[in-house]
């Protein structure tokens, strides 16, 4: 079985709040347990930012019903590759909220103090992820 990491940005469709975004979460939660997924979801009033691991053709089959959404459009591969082990084994999703995270990372990855996904390259959306999830680990898991 071939592992694979997929990191994708989308821009929020107008009708996606936060209590859409509290139903993708619990539902990515449940669902990506039973199918063997692991990931972080970054989000903010206007973006998604995700990265998820598992097994190729479920995360290729995720993806394609992810970029079909309609509460998001947009929808941006970032980074795709071969993994020989994960990084979230422990989050079936795990979940990080961008004003959480310091303007020092941001700063790291992005032209400015605002976030922007659209801007970076694979190697600088894996690195920002991997340090929100470095964050997010020294911190108690939290939901939006």
């Amino acid at each position: 079985m071939t592992m694979v990491r997929l990191i994708y940005t989308s821009q929020l469709s107008e009708n996606c709040g936060v209590p859409e975004v509290r139903s993708i979460l619990k539902a990515a939660r449940v669902n990506n347990q039973k199918i063997g997924v692991t990931g972080l979801l970054c989000y903010d009033p206007t973006h998604f930012m995700q990265w998820i691991e598992g097994e190729r053709n479920i995360i290729s089959r995720l993806y394609h019903s992810i970029a079909a959404d309609p509460r998001h459009t947009n929808v941006v591969l970032l980074d795709y590759g071969e993994i020989f082990q994960r990084e979230f084994a422990k989050w079936s999703m795990a979940y990080v909220n961008p004003g959480d995270v310091s303007q020092d990372i941001i700063l790291r990855y992005c032209s400015s103090i605002e976030l922007n996904p659209y801007s970076m390259s694979a190697e600088a959306a894996r690195s920002f992820m991997l340090d929100i999830a470095q964050m997010k680990r020294s911190t108690l898991d939290s939901d939006i």
